[in-house]
């Protein structure tokens, strides 16, 4: 074979690799969900026992939040062509209602081993959401108008005792009213549909001073819910000394399927946190969800998650450890519902090992082997140090090459 053939299937692999990077990028795993959704459109694991969950209606809709879309809807994109950068910036419950139907679909389609991973994806696309509509330049009068819309909804959403249809608000008594109710009050409530109300529309509203305590109220009240309707249930011990440190309480959360809406208070309140800092103090932006975490981590979750027990209990105030109040031990808890721990370096402080959790392939059904060795492959990459979006793509494109090039060569060969 002559070297000018040779050039010419260079070019040509070089044109087939651009014309497929596009379809070799699904940073979220999204066409992987799609395949594995219309397989098995039921969620594997079983549903909470609270109003957590979404309605069983499909989760493929179009997404409007702020600046950012999602569609979930066309058959002629794929991967990271769903996402979507508009020039207006849209808010509305519905759209925020989907992003949460959305949310429960695709923590709990597949393999039940993987659902932290999955969890760990969802919430790099929800950061991701954050990031466009917190980073988009626009001019003073268009924040101006954004805020106004958004402070309009709020107060329409948690601030309005009754609906448009005359009805009781149920998002004001867990919002608007400072009034305690029993915990069974707020057993009606869709808790990740309020969570993710709160988090896109709370930062707009809130200032430096109010923002916390909001923050808190809500993520106290729907904890203290959920684990109230648990314990009934018997999906939770009955025995106190099995909450009493990070991992043990991760556990019981997770048995009692409950690590899904735990996951979201703490990864909505870090990203609502950081949102509102940004937009009041002008403080700068998390490149990723790890300094995401590391910077605002929620460490009132924790601390709400063990005054709720002490009250089902019956128990004096503060009865566990003041070290369960740390903000180590909150980074502990980030690790055992998501997978990561946000900590610069958690060894110096505990001789436990924090391996991280693999995102990559979240629907792939791996047996034993399969996984080790793809986490062998994976280490470094999908978190860590090199967990960040570009090398997951990079690692894509990379792919396609190598196959590409390998092509060329093969059929370089066999004509010579």
């Amino acid at each position: 074979m002559n070297l000018q053939h040779v050039l010419k299937m260079f070019l040509f692999s070089a044109s087939l690799l651009f014309s497929l990077q596009g379809l070799a990028i699904d940073t979220y795993n999204l066409e992987e969900f799609r395949q594995h959704y219309k397989k098995s459109p039921e969620p594997s694991s079983e549903k909470p026992q609270n109003n957590t969950s979404a309605s069983i209606t499909s989760p493929f809709n179009n997404i409007r939040i702020g600046f950012f879309g999602l569609n979930l809807t066309d058959d002629d994109v794929s991967g990271d062509d769903r996402l979507e950068i508009h020039d207006n910036f849209v808010i509305d419950p519905q759209n925020i209602e989907y992003l949460s139907d959305f949310y429960w679909h695709y923590v709990n389609t597949g393999d039940p081993q993987y659902q932290q991973a999955r969890i760990l994806k969802v919430f790099r696309l929800i950061f991701r959401i954050f990031t466009i509509n917190m980073t988009t330049n626009t001019s003073l009068e268009i924040q101006q108008q954004i805020t106004a819309m958004v402070k309009s909804l709020y107060e329409q959403v948690f601030l309005s005792e009754t609906t448009s249809n005359n009805e009781s608000n149920p998002y004001y008594a867990i919002m608007g009213s400072d009034q305690e109710r029993d915990q069974s009050y707020y057993h009606n409530i869709n808790n990740s549909f309020a969570l993710m109300l709160f988090a896109f529309l709370g930062p707009y509203v809130h200032t430096l001073d109010s923002f916390p305590h909001y923050c808190d109220q809500l993520t106290r009240r729907i904890s203290l819910s959920s684990y109230h309707q648990a314990l009934s249930n018997g999906l939770m011990s009955g025995n106190m000394e099995d909450y009493e440190s990070p991992q043990r309480f991760a556990n019981q959360l997770t048995a009692a399927n409950l690590n899904t809406e735990t996951a979201l208070l703490l990864g909505l309140s870090s990203m609502a946190t950081a949102a509102q800092q940004y937009l009041d103090l002008g403080q700068s932006w998390p490149e990723t969800l790890e300094e995401l975490l590391q910077r605002f981590s929620p460490i009132v979750v924790l601390q709400d998650s063990y005054q709720n027990m002490e009250k089902l209990f019956h128990r004096p105030s503060c009865s566990v450890s003041s070290d369960i109040y740390s903000r180590q031990s909150t980074q502990e808890f980030i690790y055992h519902i998501l997978g990561i721990y946000p900590g610069s370096s958690p060894e110096s402080h505990s001789s436990q090992s924090y391996e991280p959790v693999q995102d990559n392939h979240v629907f792939r059904e791996f047996s034993s082997d399969e996984s080790s060795d793809d986490e062998g492959a994976d280490n470094g990459g999908a978190n860590g140090g090199a967990n960040n979006e570009t090398a997951q793509e990079a690692g894509a494109v990379g792919g396609v090459f190598s196959r590409v090039l390998s092509l060329v060569m093969y059929f370089s060969f066999k004509n010579q």
